[in-house]
């Protein structure tokens, strides 16, 4: 045991050869006790060599497991494997694997710590992912990275097991995998020739101010700091940074521009971004193997001063007066801007309404915000119980710098009946015995303060008699179109009163309230105050008035909207029976919660509130309906005319069906002088009427024509004789 001692004490060797030497000498040990090994080992040689692998027992027994590569007929005790990853300008990256099995040379289900180290490493020239893997299947893995190492590096993967230590060795030839790359790698940096400097981007000047940009520029050069001019077409480097990846500042054209004769541009801007940020290019180059090029320079971005509170927008512009249902909140954001129109982050912004009637308020924890990587500030409103008109001024705390939001309706939002209103265009289409032809129909609605109901509202149709109309439209800022499309039985369609067809009457209608006059301006129907209740216009069931008489008849369409669903027309909303005519004090219309606790039941506090436009279904045959001062055509007598005058009054020229010519229809009068000319317009469905004054102070008796001709060129002509009594 002394000489054991002397060894340990007096020799200065590595680890490899102490164990080398540790391995004689308890040997020496044995055979002089008269022992020896129970199983053969080979005492010359490198033991650390990739070819063997290392054991020591102090029982002496072989032990159950081995560790090394593959398995089966092919495993191979004492080596590991390595598989390269990538060659960057900085290092060459491996991924080591060992593999532990039992004695038939199957991978073990138990789990081993596996140690890995090499010379590099101890010596802090390379690195490896991590020193202790534990297997998962019998196998552990590691990534090694070599750093400032060269030459030959050997990783020693070791496990023990039972008091037995093994290993398994990988050689990794580091300048030898730096060369298979493909000739000198390039290297990416700024400059070129003798002024190039790697791993650095290029930039006029570091010092970038507040929402300024720069133009950032590499190279990509050979080992003699030429450019590389031979790069694939279509190669791209990749540009980053924090603020960028925060949307603080960004690139343009593009974060990955294209390498174009070795060199690649961008511009960075700051949108916000201040202080300091460092910007990395990235370029992955590929030969026989992988290098990663890298280069970088730190901006630093000056802070920029508050220029402006910027109103961005309100998710609601109009609010419902609170308690009566509806949208009653409205998130106000606004930005903070500097003085090139970047955002400012990080700075505090209040809140206050410039009108807080009725309890109009901001919503708690909402009066004050910090602005976020956007420079966005947001705040809510909330509304009051009173019609009225607020706007959100902005404060930036530290400058003082305020903005003010638009303005921000608070009304009740409901329609009511006497704002509810239709229009269309044409009025009178050539649609007679033509499909397809469209007519827009369009919603007008307020409420009671002429205040429009909030977007998205909706607007019921229907088209009982002829053609089709499109179901519903969403109001926008209070209005909203549907297109009519003529098609249809025209014969089946109910006659008005007159006994004319091909008349069409389209219905609008939505849930509303009903009419009335707001005496004390509170917004709300008082049913204690006899003007208002006695002001009130109690309405019935939305119907169609398809013989146009001004009422409801039995067997007409109408919107079975009441409580009962009875099937009959409701004629006062607050009838006693269906169909009657009593009338009964009841307003149906929005009623706040907040103001009265006798409301009545939801239902109640609404009502249809409806209109309807008629279309006329023109024919292109003309005919007149008045003759007015004309003689009858079968009567044989002239137009009378005295002294070079004639008189036309009372004339309509209408089509076969007694309704207006189609719209762009022209009536041409001549024979007389010089003669009349007329075009039908789009809005009306009635007779054209003519009446007009002719003078031919030239001619005894002649033939007077009225010539009609619609869009179609379909012409009818109407002619009378005439005379001229010229008293002298």
């Amino acid at each position: 045991m002394g000489v054991s001692q002397r060894v340990y004490s007096d020799m200065k060797i590595g680890f490899p050869l102490v164990k080398t030497l540790s391995f004689l000498v308890i040997t020496s040990v044995l055979l002089a006790c008269g022992g020896a090994p129970a199983y053969d080992v080979e005492p010359t040689g490198d033991p650390t060599s990739s070819s063997s692998s290392s054991s020591s027992s102090s029982s002496g027994q072989r032990p159950s497991i081995k560790i090394g590569i593959g398995g089966g007929g092919s495993f191979t005790e004492g080596s590991g494997s390595s598989e390269l990853i990538a060659t960057t300008a900085s290092s060459v990256d491996w991924t080591i694997n060992v593999v532990i099995v039992d004695e038939s040379n199957l991978a073990v289900t138990d789990s081993f710590d596996v140690s890995f180290s090499s010379s590099c490493t101890l010596a802090g020239l390379s690195s490896l992912s991590s020193d202790t893997v534990t297997t998962e299947a019998g196998r552990a893995s590691v990534s090694y990275s070599s750093g400032d190492c060269s030459g030959v590096d050997t990783v020693v993967a070791t496990v023990t097991h039972e008091g037995i230590s093994q290993s398994a060795t990988v050689d990794l030839n580091i300048d030898e995998a730096r060369s298979d790359v493909g000739g000198a790698i390039p290297r990416m940096g700024a400059g070129s020739g003798s002024e190039f400097v790697e791993g650095l981007l290029g930039v006029s000047s570091i010092e970038i101010a507040a929402g300024g940009s720069e133009i950032l520029s590499l190279v990509i050069v050979d080992d003699q700091g030429n450019l590389v001019n031979d790069l694939p077409s279509g190669t791209t480097v990749s540009f980053a940074s924090t603020c960028v990846s925060s949307g603080l500042a960004s690139f343009s054209p593009s974060a990955t521009p294209e390498v174009v004769a070795g060199a690649a541009t961008v511009t960075y801007r700051a949108e916000g971004c201040s202080g300091s940020d460092t910007v990395r290019a990235q370029y992955v180059y590929s030969g026989s193997g992988t290098t990663v090029l890298n280069a970088e320079v730190a901006l630093n971005i000056a802070v920029d001063n508050v220029l402006g509170l910027q109103f961005e927008s309100a998710s609601e512009s109009a609010l419902a007066i609170a308690g009566v249902g509806g949208q009653e909140t409205s998130v106000v954001t606004f930005q903070l801007v500097g003085a090139q129109g970047a955002p400012i982050v990080g700075e505090q912004v209040s809140f206050e309404l410039s009108n807080t009637a009725g309890g109009t308020q901001l919503a708690s924890g909402t009066e004050s915000d910090i602005s976020d990587n956007s420079g966005f500030v947001t705040t809510v409103v909330q509304s009051g119980t009173v019609n009225s008109t607020t706007r959100v001024v902005a404060n930036h705390d530290a400058s003082g710098i305020r903005g003010f939001s638009e303005d921000i309706t608070i009304s009740t939002g409901v329609p009511v009946s006497r704002s509810f209103d239709l229009s269309y265009t044409p009025f009178n289409p050539l649609a007679a015995n033509v499909n397809g032809v469209e007519v827009q129909i369009t919603a007008h609605v307020t409420d009671q303060f002429g205040n429009p109901p909030p977007d998205d509202t909706q607007v019921s149709f229907r088209s009982v008699e002829g053609g089709s109309v499109e179901p519903s439209c969403s109001l926008v800022n209070g209005t909203c179109s549907v297109t009519w499309t003529s098609s249809g039985d025209r014969d089946a369609i109910t006659p008005d009163e007159s006994g004319r067809g091909h008349r069409v009457t389209v219905i609008g209608f939505m849930s509303g309230a009903e009419d009335y006059v707001d005496q004390n301006g509170n917004g709300f129907f008082d049913p204690d105050n006899a003007e208002e209740v006695n002001s009130l216009v109690d309405l019935g069931e939305a119907y169609v008035d398809q013989n146009e008489n001004g009422s409801f008849d039995s067997g007409e369409d109408f919107v079975d909207s009441f409580l009962n669903q009875s099937g009959t027309l409701n004629r006062q909303r607050d009838s006693a029976s269906a169909g009657g005519d009593d009338y009964t004090e009841v307003y149906n219309g929005p009623c706040s919660s907040l103001l009265r606790s006798d409301c009545p039941p939801s239902q109640l506090q609404s009502v249809t509130v409806f209109d309807s436009v008629v279309i006329s279904m023109s024919s292109e045959f003309a005919a007149v309906c008045s003759f007015g001062s004309l003689p009858l055509p079968d009567s044989g007598l002239p137009i009378q005319a005295a002294n070079g005058v004639m008189l036309i009054s009372g004339l309509e020229i209408c089509d076969i069906n007694g309704n207006s010519m189609p719209e762009g229809t022209t009536i041409r009068i001549s024979g007389f002088g010089g003669g009349e000319n007329y075009e039908v317009p789009n809005n009306t469905t009635e007779p054209y009427p003519i009446g007009v004054l002719l003078t031919d102070e030239n001619d005894t008796s002649g033939l007077l024509t009225i010539e009609v001709t619609s869009e179609t060129r379909q012409t009818t002509v109407f002619s009378w004789q005439w005379v001229n009594t010229i008293n002298n």
